[in-house]
């Protein structure tokens, strides 16, 4: 899969693509961006990574910076669907979650919270997880992923 994928034979999947960052220790940001270390990096619009896949669309809002290991991404989740099933990332790593419209139903391991717009929900990103619209309308959400050992 991954000689597919260099020689252009494969377009990856935002799974795959988290699959693929966690077995390398990294992270998404860093397998798609070169690393910056500016004082200040601007990501226009144009120029953000952009992956749709079933209708969710994601938007990688943050720079690959040396050293870190932290991802910011803006999420829109078609209505009455479930998201791909996220493998566990590394040991520690933890993601913020800030529903800005919309429902969703996060399912860590076993444990399944359910949000409202303007709830916010913090959850170890080291166990298998999910995050699923049950709603009648699109959610909108911010994750940030920490994908360092405390």
């Amino acid at each position: 899969m991954l000689s597919e994928i260099e020689r252009g034979a494969k377009m990856p999947t935002v799974l795959v693509l988290d699959r693929v960052a966690g077995a390398l220790g990294s992270s998404v940001a860093q397998l798609l961006d070169g690393h910056r270390s500016e004082s200040a990096v601007v990501i226009r619009a144009d120029d953000q990574r952009v992956e749709v896949e079933d209708g969710w669309t994601w938007r990688l809002l943050s720079p690959a910076l040396p050293d870190r290991s932290t991802q910011v991404v803006r999420v829109v989740a078609p209505p009455n669907c479930d998201g791909p099933e996220f493998p566990a990332h590394a040991a520690g790593s933890r993601e913020w979650l800030a529903l800005e419209h919309g429902r969703l139903r996060i399912t860590v391991g076993s444990e399944v919270v359910e949000l409202e717009a303007g709830d916010a929900v913090s959850f170890v990103g080291d166990l298998v997880h999910r995050i699923s619209n049950p709603g009648d309308d699109e959610a909108m959400y911010f994750l940030v992923i920490d994908y360092s050992a405390p």
